[in-house]
């Protein structure tokens, strides 16, 4: 009997088991999705890299300046970059899923269009979801090597 009340002690002594965390994010939500009016997940931070690789985009905290080149490649993938010209910044945010940079802000946003206006990207009903389509797979290769297939 002095066993079975040690053994109760013991057992209160160390609890319920912890739980572990597991995520639940949607794999199309990480894959593409937007963010506000911009674009996020991986397809977001495939986008911000590929410009930086490039050297069209220079990061500093949350901001990102474009470079000369940077310009012309927005140019090159259709954008108004008037406004670029006469202060060529605009903002990241920190991926909740990458935990990287994804671009922000005006041109942010004006890339996410872009992108829906080419066809390259379609928006899932009900959901934050965006799937890149086969013209936005050829696209995004041809505009910034951007292979998706890989990731």
């Amino acid at each position: 009997m002095t066993q079975d009340l040690d053994i109760a002690r013991i057992a209160a002594l160390v609890g319920e088991p912890a739980r572990v965390a597991t995520s639940r994010v949607d794999p199309l939500l990480q894959a593409g999705r937007t963010c506000y009016s911009h674009l996020a997940g991986r397809l977001g931070v495939a986008l911000c890299d590929a410009l930086i690789a490039r050297d069209g985009l220079c990061i500093d905290d949350d901001i990102a300046r474009f470079s000369p080149s940077g310009i012309h490649l927005l140019e090159d993938f259709g954008l108004d970059v008037r406004v670029l010209r006469r202060q060529p910044v605009s903002k990241t945010c920190i991926d909740w899923s990458e935990r990287r940079h994804h671009l922000s802000g005006p041109t942010g946003v004006a890339i996410y269009r872009r992108c829906l206006e080419l066809g390259w990207v379609r928006h899932h009903l009900d959901s934050r979801a965006v799937s890149v389509t086969a013209a936005g797979g050829r696209g995004l290769r041809n505009w910034l090597g951007i292979d998706l297939r890989a990731s």
